[in-house]
């Protein structure tokens, strides 16, 4: 073959594959033979010579790792404009349809248990990146055949100006994608990437102006991952969020741990509290090992940890709940994922009505875990003394 896989990734795959990783690779594939092009306007796949050079690296890359890869992407930040010099992710629309037409063939043929992933475009919060995942969504031909569909959402919330003509909103922005593609024949995964907040530390190469405090990234990363896990898909991070023991992997640590096992539930919230935008999500534990409630103060996040604000919470219909804390069976527990505490809340039974008083709600999630007590008894063994 005029491939190869270097070893070492060879092997890192495998480890990955056997405990159980579900690892997405990105099929793209950098043409030697293209560049360099001088003239801008050029887009990828035009001629049958590309198409077949990058069909047959897909079924060398599919076949060699058959087994292990749960999708195959097709290709990274993909996106066209006829003005600007060429990259090897320029691709029309319509080039970009066609493709995915040709490789999804080569990928079931080569692996039939992988699934095939459409997108994403660059960051979202620029209005022709958006087009342009609007446009890959609005396919006839790509969404009936593709599993998942991706995106990326960049940092948000933002101010419009500059780079950012966009709102990256949840959900609403996330509820047209998903309109547009079911509306063309998809049924399968969305899949939100690269989600960041970069810092200074280690900010983003093409995107330098676009930094964060420690804090407010850490605070930011908490409400993303919610954001999306709480709408029911992953929560895809970018490179940018392994930094070490830094605040944000305090953040990340923490909801992975809680939300292992965890898918969204709805729960019947009630707030009573000054502000007028707090934002929440409500989880159930498989296996009914209890519930999972997230809440935070929406809006642009401080660099500073305030006090927060007073918040009674109510969950109403929550009739078996109810009887375990009637029982004394029930815990609830808040955890503040930024500074790595939890302690047992007060909570007390009014009518139907679970009540949680003298929350404080702050700029970043205030995660809350109801759980039954479990005790363990242990056989007390009198020795005898003769």
């Amino acid at each position: 073959s005029q491939w190869e896989v270097d070893p070492l990734h060879d092997a890192f795959i495998t480890k990955l594959a056997e405990r159980g990783t579900t690892i997405i690779y990105c099929l793209v594939f950098w043409d030697e033979e293209i560049e360099p092009v001088s003239e801008p306007g050029y887009s990828r796949f035009e001629s049958p010579d590309e198409i077949t050079r990058y069909l047959n690296y897909a079924d060398f890359i599919v076949t060699h790792f058959s087994g292990q890869i749960a999708y195959y992407e097709i290709f990274n930040e993909s996106f066209y404009e006829p003005s600007t010099d060429f990259h090897q992710q320029s691709i029309t629309l319509d080039a970009y349809e066609n493709i995915v037409d040709l490789v999804v063939p080569v990928i079931r043929t080569a692996d039939p248990n992988a699934k095939v992933i459409a997108g994403p475009a660059p960051a979202v919060y620029g209005q022709d990146c958006y087009d342009y995942e609007l446009g890959i969504l609005s396919s006839d031909l790509t969404m009936p055949v593709v599993d998942g569909v991706s995106w990326h959402p960049g940092p948000y919330p933002l101010e419009l100006g500059g780079a950012v003509d966009h709102l990256y909103r949840v959900p609403e922005t996330i509820q047209e994608m998903q309109n547009t593609a079911e509306a063309h024949g998809f049924t399968g995964d969305y899949i939100p990437e690269e989600i960041q907040w970069p810092t200074p530390y280690n900010p983003s190469p093409s995107e330098p102006w676009n930094v964060y405090s420690e804090t407010v990234s850490a605070k930011y990363f908490g409400r993303g991952i919610l954001d999306h896990r709480g709408l029911g898909m992953p929560a895809l991070l970018a490179g940018t969020a392994s930094e070490g023991n830094l605040p944000k992997m305090d953040v990340i640590r923490n909801l992975a741990n809680l939300l292992a096992g965890a898918e969204p539930a709805p729960l019947s919230l009630q707030v009573q509290s000054t502000l007028t935008e707090v934002i929440s999500y409500t989880f159930a534990y498989t296996g009914g090992d209890g519930y999972l409630m997230a809440l935070w103060q929406d809006g642009f996040a401080s660099n500073e940890i305030e006090p927060g604000t007073p918040l009674t919470l109510t969950v109403s219909g929550f009739t078996t709940t109810l009887q375990l804390l009637a029982d004394s069976n029930l815990s609830v527990t808040g955890y503040d994922v930024l500074h790595n505490f939890r302690q047992p809340l007060d909570a007390y039974v009014d009518g139907d009505s679970l009540v949680i008083p003298n929350l404080r709600v702050r700029d970043y999630p205030l995660v809350l875990r109801l759980a039954q007590i479990k005790r363990v008894f242990l056989p007390i063994v009198l020795r005898n003394q003769h």
